[in-house]
């Protein structure tokens, strides 16, 4: 199910509700499934490592609100170098 507040998007599937915001894109996979992403114009700035970060905040239903959990990750990509090569293509690596 998905709900739309103006500038961000609610998916809820189950009982977890996920925000999306205004600068993400949405396109299919073979299974005519949707896939939200941030489209590489948006963020990206030449080859190098990106890192996104995830946090969970539990929400009560008395309005608290508790950041349960938070966790960054990154990845070195080669975007770039990849698509100005012949050489074989150099996978995204964790940095």
């Amino acid at each position: 199910m998905t709900s739309s507040d103006g500038d961000s998007a609610n998916f809820v599937a189950g009982w977890m509700e996920l925000v999306m915001s205004n600068s993400m894109d949405t396109t299919q996979d073979e299974f005519g499934e949707d896939v939200h992403y941030i489209p590489r114009d948006d963020f990206y700035d030449g080859d190098g490592c990106y890192k996104t970060t995830l946090t969970i905040t539990h929400t009560i239903s008395t309005g608290g609100s508790y950041d349960l959990f938070s966790k960054t990750n990154g990845f070195h990509y080669y975007w770039e170098e990849n698509e100005n090569s012949d050489d074989d293509y150099k996978p995204a690596v964790v940095c």
